[in-house]
């Protein structure tokens, strides 16, 4: 993707209500934005009994934005909300 098509992309999702959010590994999280596109069920296998576990119901979002390895910070009404450095208490 040429750098132009990738700032215009970026573009259209800024400024739209992000309505779930679900953290990765440390710094890493996914980001739910647009409308409800589809909701899906993971299962899990439970290796210690060997056996399929409930699965787990994800909604996904027109877009989802993975961020990962950099520097980031979430703001609500001008006020960051949630950034790299911390533990992330609001991203619950």
């Amino acid at each position: 993707m040429k750098m132009n098509e990738t700032r215009v992309l970026l573009n259209s999702i800024v400024g739209l209500p992000i309505w779930s959010l679900r953290r990765s590994h440390g710094s890493f999280f996914l980001a739910e934005l647009g409308a409800l596109r589809k909701i899906d069920t993971f299962s899990a296998r439970n290796l210690a009994e060997d056996r399929k576990t409930v699965g787990r119901r994800v909604e996904i979002g027109q877009w989802s934005l993975l961020v990962e390895n950099c520097a980031w910070r979430i703001e609500a009404a001008g006020e960051v909300t949630s950034h790299l450095d911390e533990d992330h208490p609001h991203m619950q």
